[in-house]
């Protein structure tokens, strides 16, 4: 029998392969891993996708006991694994006994949280780069040139909230690179195949 009394009361031993649990399964328990490895995959394209490979000492789960929430990814054991399983009670109980745990637990949540802000904020500059491509090929439509630098900069702050600085920022390097020119003060596209094969590329 297990000498270590947290693993006899909220120990629990996965062989290699064996779920876990399953993405969209409802949870109520969080786990710390205490030997092994565990792999969490989410299925993305109809395809099961790993996203993370967590090892000794790392949790998962957490967000079940946090927001009670379904499961947005599934975990499995990757080589036979031991596990602390902890219900919302539960953690409280350890956490009133450990102070450092949670501390522990805190620290590893915050670095979660900048991750996942890092990468939400990388597919919202995505997101606006496509947009701003998006708007301007079709400006590039109109027969009478896309306007002036300062116009678009103000039509696409106003419909795409897009920085006047990164509008500007784009037409100052297609004009470098050819694929705009300036008439007086209106751009026009000087290099179709260009152009579109630069907005194709972003």
């Amino acid at each position: 029998m297990d000498s270590n009394p947290l693993m006899q009361k909220y120990g629990r031993i996965f062989e290699p392969g064996e779920l876990i649990f399953e993405e969209n399964d409802e949870g109520d328990h969080m786990f710390i891993i205490q030997d092994g490895q565990v792999m969490i995959s989410r299925t993305i394209n109809g395809h099961d996708t790993p996203v993370a490979t967590l090892e000794k000492g790392e949790f998962f789960g957490e967000m079940a006991i946090v927001n009670r929430i379904r499961r947005t990814a599934r975990a499995r054991a990757q080589a036979k694994t031991q596990l602390l399983a902890f219900d919302r009670v539960g953690l409280e109980q350890l956490v009133e006994k450990n102070p450092k745990i949670a501390l522990s637990i805190i620290d590893r949540l915050c670095r979660r949280l900048g991750s996942a802000n890092a990468q939400i904020g990388q597919m919202a500059r995505q997101t606006s780069q496509h947009s701003l491509w998006v708007a301007l090929q079709v400006l590039a439509q109109k027969e009478d040139g896309m306007g002036t630098v300062h116009q678009i900069q103000e039509e696409l702050g106003m419909t795409l909230g897009c920085p006047k600085a990164e509008v500007e920022s784009l037409i100052r390097s297609l004009l470098d690179q050819g694929a705009l020119a300036l008439a007086g003060e209106t751009l026009s596209v000087k290099d179709k195949a260009l152009f579109h094969r630069l907005a194709e590329t972003a």
